[in-house]
């Protein structure tokens, strides 16, 4: 077995034949103990994987396991196994793959390798890309947290703006996935001279489709960068077939050339309009997304236990007549104007919105159906919860009513895609960190990935949405290691379809065909 001296940064090492390894590491020295000739060479990451390539068990003796002092999080919270595991294989892979589901604290994983590989002069400087409401409540705000006296520019605004921000010498730079297009030829030229060298992309699949222009400005960019590390729990959110565009920007070397060519290799079409996994899909995804490591939270992280519950709220009068009439005829006219529906999905989306009692009438006016049982349901759960309450509300004029009544009895905000990222931050921060915000109205879309929101014990569902992927995700942001309570979440309903569409959330495998044949049944629900 190797054996590191700190002291000297090197690996001594044991071997029958050391020619091998001094043919192709030009820097060593040999070593004479008793008689026994040792070889010492630089335990660098360089040197780790030529011994790897070599044949050489190397594992466990990564030079940042011998060379790194962790900052803790906040001062307060120390590394936990997985994570130290995971920084180690990032700063060990200059191009890899990080599939750590949520909750598992990827971020400060990758920063800590980040620090490892700045402080060991192998990084400069670090390009952050993630979503807009992540950019300065998690990373930012997580860099802060490990590095007090780290410089980190928030590349956000006008394009003149971003351009001035990143001519700014720092450590880090944040950037949202959107805002690469404004400023693409300044950030090519930046990685293209060495001054960024080190790109981290969060929620990577949010690129898995080749043809949209965050994309293709992405792939161009990251061409030049000598390390990505791409970072996703969900790889593959809708099919087998949305691991080839990510992994075409990461590992070019080892993708297919044409995504074509990587369809017909996962997916079975069956016909003119459908593709099915094949039966190894699973595992031709995982042998391309490599190299890579992956956590899941619950193997990892004593989370508190999770409870679900479904409370009833019968629909009014009103909203029953209205229900029943869009469903049979769709459309009805009334004094508030004409409410119809186009197609399957639009009527799906009507119901939806009459349950909850607001809908969208044909002149863009929001009709108002107050839903009292479904309000007075909400207050009976936040009367009840010892903690702090999200209520989630998957459309605009529903969080405006929803905040209305609230207000009438307990404090609350709200956060949905009108607030701005500089007013979002603010809400958040109340709501986490003071006592006298007690319950947040959001948009589920608002706190997909990353934030922390673990001030908050119990999430009422006010009703539910179309998307599996945003559901798991808002579910989650109440459950870390912070969280210090049991945590329930209330699903509100009225109807068979809304119970339906719940139970599909919940289960979310095959979820996208299950959404398709409910259109199908949505004329005999009720």
């Amino acid at each position: 077995m190797p054996v590191a001296i700190p002291s000297k940064k090197a690996l001594v090492l044991n071997l029958k034949d050391p020619s091998r390894v001094t043919a192709v590491i030009p820097r060593y020295e040999f070593i004479n103990s008793k008689g026994v000739v040792y070889l010492a060479v630089p335990h660098t990451t360089d040197a780790w994987h030529i011994l790897r390539n070599l044949g050489i068990n190397v594992k466990g003796y990564e030079p940042m396991r011998s060379y790194y002092h962790y900052p803790k999080l906040s001062g307060i919270y120390e590394p936990m196994d997985h994570q130290r595991e995971t920084a180690v294989f990032c700063a060990t892979h200059k191009r890899c793959y990080v599939l750590n589901t949520m909750r598992t604290g990827k971020t400060a994983s990758t920063l800590w390798a980040a620090d490892f590989l700045r402080r060991s002069k192998q990084v400069k400087r670090t390009l952050i890309l993630c979503t807009m409401s992540c950019m300065v409540k998690v990373w930012k705000n997580a860099i802060w947290s490990l590095f007090p006296d780290a410089r980190v520019n928030v590349l956000h605004g006008s394009a003149e703006t971003r351009i001035k921000l990143l001519d700014q010498d720092a450590e880090y730079y944040v950037i949202n996935h959107d805002g690469i297009k404004t400023i693409e030829k300044q950030l090519t030229l930046a990685i293209k001279h060495g001054f960024i060298d080190l790109i981290i992309n969060d929620e990577g699949a949010e690129f898995r489709n080749a043809g949209t222009d965050k994309y293709k400005v992405l792939y161009r960019v990251a061409k030049g960068c000598p390390r990505i590390w791409w970072l996703t729990g969900t790889p593959t959110p809708r099919s087998p077939e949305d691991a080839w565009a990510q992994c075409k920007i990461v590992t070019p070397e080892t993708t297919p050339p044409t995504f074509k060519s990587w369809q017909d290799s996962v997916m079975f079409r069956v016909s003119q309009f459908k593709w099915v996994p094949r039966h190894d899909s699973d595992i031709k995804v995982h042998a391309l997304m490599q190299p890579a490591i992956r956590f899941r939270k619950e193997d990892v992280i004593d989370v508190m236990p999770v409870t679900f519950e479904e409370r009833e709220a019968p629909l009014t009068t009103e909203q029953k007549h209205v229900f029943d009439e869009i469903k049979k005829q769709g459309a009805i006219r009334s004094v508030n104007g004409t409410i119809s529906a186009v197609n399957k999905g639009v009527l799906l989306q009507k119901l939806i919105q009459i349950s909850m009692g607001v809908v969208r009438a044909d002149d863009g006016t929001e009709v108002l159906y107050k839903p009292k049982p479904r309000l007075a349901v909400v207050r009976e759960i936040i009367e009840q919860s010892e903690g702090k309450v999200i209520v989630f509300a998957p459309f605009h004029a529903v969080v405006d009513m929803l905040v209305r009544e609230i207000k009438e009895y307990t404090s609350v905000d709200f956060i949905d895609g009108r607030v701005s990222g500089t007013a979002r931050d603010k809400v958040i921060t109340e709501f986490q960190d003071r006592e006298h915000l007690r319950v947040l109205v959001a948009h589920p879309k608002t706190t997909g990935h990353g934030l922390e929101l673990a001030a908050a014990n119990t999430i009422i569902w006010f009703g539910p949405i179309f998307s599996p992927d945003h559901y798991e995700q808002a579910n989650h942001r109440v459950q870390s290691g912070q969280q210090k309570h049991s945590i329930g979440i209330y699903h509100i309903g009225a109807t068979s379809m809304e119970w339906k569409y719940y139970g599909i959330l919940r289960n979310s495998v095959d979820a996208q065909q299950k959404m398709l044949d409910l259109y199908n049944e949505v004329v005999g629900t009720t």
